[in-house]
């Protein structure tokens, strides 16, 4: 696997989030990251789909609201966070959302404010050329993907 995945569409978006939705347990971070409209929100949209197995139609962008949880099983959530309204590490600290993070999955998008504060987290760029999006995986969520394809 390169260290990045194209895609050209909506459905390899969906395969992506897919591929990254079967190695994400509970107490991983995924920060998401890259310019407005590249696709963020899509791509946590059917990661978030995968492991709850809501329809994506019903899963809608935390821009306004911050936080949305979407629940797994008993003992743990999905939340997705979206911090683009955020300017300080206070407001962060407000919402108690790192309060959260060992006990559930967190796909976080614009995370640039609290990325020191997260302690590990597996990261993916995108990158909009063109058409297509490059979805810049990093080494260690490429490495867990890599091992769960080999089993």
């Amino acid at each position: 696997m390169t260290d990045y995945l194209i895609s050209n569409s909506i459905p390899e978006t969906k395969k992506i989030a897919i591929t990254i939705a079967k190695v994400l347990q509970k107490g991983d971070v995924l920060l998401l990251s890259g310019p407005l409209g590249s696709g963020k929100t899509t791509l946590s949209k059917y990661i978030i789909s995968e492991l709850t197995k809501l329809d994506a139609e019903n899963i809608t962008s935390p821009t306004f609201n911050i936080v949305k949880t979407y629940k797994i099983k008993f003992d743990f959530s999905v939340l997705h966070a979206d911090l683009y309204n955020l300017k300080t590490m206070s407001q962060v600290e407000e919402i108690g959302l790192l309060n959260f993070l060992d006990n559930n999955i967190t796909l976080i998008e614009w995370p640039k404010l609290i990325e020191d504060y997260v302690g590990y987290a597996y990261r993916v760029h995108i990158f909009v050329d063109d058409n297509n999006r490059q979805f810049y995986i990093d080494d260690q969520l490429r490495k867990k993907i890599n091992e769960t394809a080999n089993k």
